[in-house]
C-alpha cells in the first residue's frame, strides 16, 4: 500500500492515528474502531438513547454513542445475542455489511443485478447473512478482493483497508473527490 492512501485516509479524517503520530496502517481494526469511523463518515452522530445498546457496551465507553447510532440505523446486523463484542478484530464480510446497510440509506438507486461474486473461490466461506451484502459492495467497486479468487470474508481488517474501503464509499455517493486507483490498495 502506497503512502498516498495512508494520507488520504488521514487527510480526510475518516481514521485518526493510535498516539504518538503513529498511523499503525497494518494494526487490525476493532469493531468499535471502524463503527466510530463509519459513523462519523456518515455524519450521523451519537445516539440520543442513553440505554446501552449491547450487554458489552458501557454507558462511559468512547465508542458508546457511535455504537448505539450504528445499531439504531441498522448497521450492525452482525452483532449477535445481545453482544457486540467491540474489541475484536472486524472481519472484512463484517465491514461489508455496515457499509451495505450504510449506502442503502443514501443512494437512491443501487445496482439492479449486484454482482454474482462467482470468480471468488471461497463463497462458501461467506456468511450466508452478508452475501448480499459482500455482493452490493463488489457491484459499488468499494470492495474488492485480496487477489483475483479471494474475497477472504473472514480476514481481519487493517487499519489502513478501512480507511481505504470508506473512502471508496464516500467517494461512491459523492461525498469526496473520486481517489486514483494506484491511492488505494486492494482492499
Amino acid at each position: 500500500m502506497g503512502e498516498n492512501l495512508r494520507e488520504t485516509g488521514r487527510g480526510k479524517g475518516l481514521v485518526n492515528g493510535v498516539g504518538d503520530g503513529k498511523f499503525a496502517p497494518e494494526r487490525p481494526v476493532t469493531r468499535a474502531e471502524f463503527t466510530v469511523m463509519l459513523v462519523r463518515a456518515w455524519g450521523r452522530g451519537t445516539s440520543a438513547d442513553t440505554s446501552s445498546p449491547y450487554d458489552d457496551v458501557i454507558r462511559g465507553a468512547w465508542y458508546f454513542g457511535e455504537v448505539a447510532a450504528a445499531k439504531e440505523l441498522g448497521l450492525l446486523k452482525f452483532a449477535e445475542g445481545g453482544r457486540f463484542r467491540p474489541d475484536q478484530p472486524l472481519t472484512r464480510e463484517e465491514m461489508a455489511g455496515m457499509l451495505a446497510a450504510a449506502v442503502r440509506l443514501e443512494m437512491q438507486s443501487l445496482p439492479k443485478n449486484p454482482s454474482r461474486l462467482t470468480g471468488y473461490r471461497d463463497q462458501a466461506d461467506m456468511n450466508p447473512d452478508l452475501i448480499n451484502d459482500i455482493r452490493l459492495m463488489a457491484a459499488l467497486g468499494i470492495m474488492i478482493g485480496t487477489g483475483p479468487e479471494q474475497f477472504s470474508p473472514k480476514m481481519k481488517v487493517t487499519r489502513a483497508q478501512a480507511a481505504a474501503v470508506l473512502a471508496r464509499a464516500l467517494a461512491t455517493l459523492g461525498w469526496i473527490d473520486g481517489l486514483q486507483d494506484h491511492d488505494i490498495s486492494r482492499s
